[in-house]
């Protein structure tokens, strides 16, 4: 389990994602290390790799997993995204960075990898 943590107001948060089909949630614990509890943030992701806080937000890179062959299982379209969530850790935004797709076009190889396509236009935040 990789992730990240800050220290806020007497609280440790630390972002995370669940193993396989993933899940990032964030974790709380207390001054002492007492866990506080969790909350799901965001399902199928992995590598929450990144988070910072600006007094009002906190901001976390991840990469979006959702895009699979089945829902289940890889192979899988892996998305840079970039999230924003308010002190009491909801959704405000979630920003795709890169905008990796699977091509119509291409079957995947018999050894088990995929083809996919690069959109390199940039979002407009």
């Amino acid at each position: 389990m990789e992730g990240s943590m800050a220290f806020v107001d007497g609280i440790t948060y630390y972002v995370a994602s669940t193993s396989y089909t993933g899940d990032m949630l964030v974790m709380r614990y207390d001054e002492n290390w007492n866990y506080l509890g969790s909350k799901v943030l965001i399902e199928q992701v992995h590598f929450p790799t990144g988070m910072a806080f600006d007094e009002q937000r906190f901001y976390v890179a991840y990469l979006n997993t959702s895009q699979r062959n089945d829902t289940l299982f890889f192979p899988c379209y892996p998305n840079v995204h970039l999230a924003a969530f308010d002190r009491e850790w909801n959704l405000l935004d979630d920003v795709a960075v890169t905008g990796y797709v699977p091509s119509e076009n291409m079957k995947p190889a018999s050894h088990g990898s995929s083809f996919m396509e690069i959109d390199c236009t940039s979002p407009t935040i």
